[in-house]
Formats: structure tokens, C-alpha cells, sequence
């Protein structure tokens, strides 16, 4: 977890579920980062059981480091898998610019997909996760 440089206080990533029939929509808030990945794989792991689609929602994502990036690919590969579709919508300027710098942006096939958390579900405000 990263210090914000106004505050110098460390941000926590929020997490928040929510699944109705089969469907699973994650809205992450904050950092996703090195520190962050055990909540983020404490959330996904019980999805991959019951899921047909899980939608990872980081428009509230301030910073990804390259394992958060790792780990959501991990992630799409692991769903494509399960046979689970698999999506993380656009994300912050910051956020989407480290999808273009790392080309998935690019591919015909990305995990990307704007607008789709308004098509899936509505979930509930994230909580912190301890």
C-alpha cells in the first residue's frame, strides 16, 4: 500500500461483491498493489465455485503496480479457464494509461469493456477489508 503524498497516509484497497445468478460484480476503491493482492485473491477465490461472469470494477482504482497487473491477468486466465467471462472495466486516466503503456488497450480481444458494470449489476459500497 502506497502513502498518498498529501497526506502521507496509507490507502487501503475497498472491496465490495456482490452476485446475483452467477454473476459477479468486485467494485475495487484505492490502491491495488503488492500489499493489496491477498484481499483482492480473499474475494475472487470463492467467485470462481458459482460464477458464470465476474466484472472487476476499478474506476475508483487510484494506482495499479505491476503485480496488481499481473494478478488481474492471472485472474482473466484463470476465469477463461473455469469457462468464467471475465472483464475489468476502463478505469481512471492513471489506470488506463497503464493499460495502454502495457498494450491492453490494444488487443482485439481485451479484458477491457467500458460501460459494463451499468449493464451487470448494482452493487453495494465497497468495505474495507482487514
Amino acid at each position: 500500500m502506497a502513502q498518498t503524498p498529501e497526506s502521507g497516509q496509507v490507502q487501503e484497497l475497498r472491496i465490495g461483491v456482490e452476485d446475483a445468478d452467477g454473476r459477479s460484480l468486485v467494485r475495487l476503491e484505492g490502491e491495488l498493489d503488492l500489499a493489496s493482492l491477498p484481499a483482492l485473491n480473499a474475494a475472487l477465490n470463492p467467485l470462481v465455485a458459482t460464477a458464470h461472469s465476474i466484472v472487476i470494477d476499478v474506476e475508483k482504482v487510484t494506482f495499479i503496480d505491476s503485480s496488481g497487473l499481473r494478478d488481474l491477468l492471472a485472474w482473466r486466465r484463470r476465469s477463461h479457464e473455469e469457462n468464467i467471462d471475465f472483464t475489468v472495466t476502463p478505469g481512471t486516466p492513471h489506470v488506463r494509461r497503464l493499460f495502454g503503456v502495457t498494450g491492453l488497450l490494444d488487443r482485439p480481444q481485451s479484458l477491457l469493456r467500458p460501460g459494463i458494470v451499468a449493464k451487470v449489476l448494482t452493487a453495494k459500497s465497497p468495505q474495507p477489508v482487514r
